[in-house]
């Protein structure tokens, strides 16, 4: 809804009357997504909100907030081998939940890059971004890099109950997973790991994102 309202808000189809309903109606769901807060790919959407909505409604406290409890509270939590503990332990998804991750990472980077901050190239304890992908890239090469955490199989999703060693769905087999891959090599032109994530899948022009608007938009970029 955020994003969606960002692009939307700025166009023509936006009355002043529309502006001064919604923009009040949504400086109060910070609030609210508190009640429901999280510290997995959860927090990293929740803290990317704020960031965006912060930004929108000039309250640099609240995009100070979301920065610190998504991106860099997630940057902390990562491990020396670049996975997400609260992401790989999901039985036969957990390398789609470290894409899903990653890609609120991404997300959250280039809402700070509008504001001036560069957040691509953050790290806590030497870990970043970049360690993240890179695990993700090995891991799908070799189930059991993450295997060893995905056996605890913690609330698998509905439809792969079951562990199965050496069984990880495909992380780049769907647009939701796969397309913050655009993001990155936009960042990143012609570096070594853009070229292993473009290896893996070609983005198609169109691509939808749940986390991001759907078809409203892609990391607010053309593709």
């Amino acid at each position: 809804l955020v994003p969606a309202w960002q692009i939307l808000r700025e166009s023509a189809a936006a009355t002043d009357a529309d502006r001064a309903a919604i923009d009040p109606w949504l400086a109060r769901l910070p609030a609210f997504a508190q009640t429901a807060a999280k510290d997995n790919n959860g927090a990293t959407f929740r803290g990317a909100n704020a960031m965006l909505l912060g930004l929108m409604q000039g309250n640099d406290a609240l995009y100070q907030q979301g920065a610190t409890t998504g991106f860099n509270a997630q940057l902390a939590t990562m491990r020396p081998d670049g996975s997400f503990p609260m992401e790989v332990d999901r039985g036969l998804t957990a390398l789609e939940n470290q894409s899903r991750n990653i890609g609120l990472l991404l997300y959250s980077a280039r809402i700070a890059q509008s504001r001036g901050q560069n957040l691509f190239g953050a790290k806590i304890d030497g870990r970043g971004i970049d360690e993240a992908i890179a695990f993700l890239l090995a891991a799908t090469d070799d189930n059991a890099l993450v295997d060893k955490y995905a056996k605890a199989n913690r609330n698998p999703s509905k439809d792969y109950p079951a562990f199965r060693p050496n069984a990880q769905v495909d992380p780049f087999a769907s647009s939701a997973t796969r397309a913050w891959i655009k993001l990155y090599a936009a960042r990143y032109p012609g570096t070594p790991l853009t070229a292993a994530l473009e290896s893996r899948v070609a983005p198609a022009r169109r691509l939808g994102n749940d986390i991001v608007g759907g078809y409203v938009t892609c990391y607010d970029g053309r593709v």
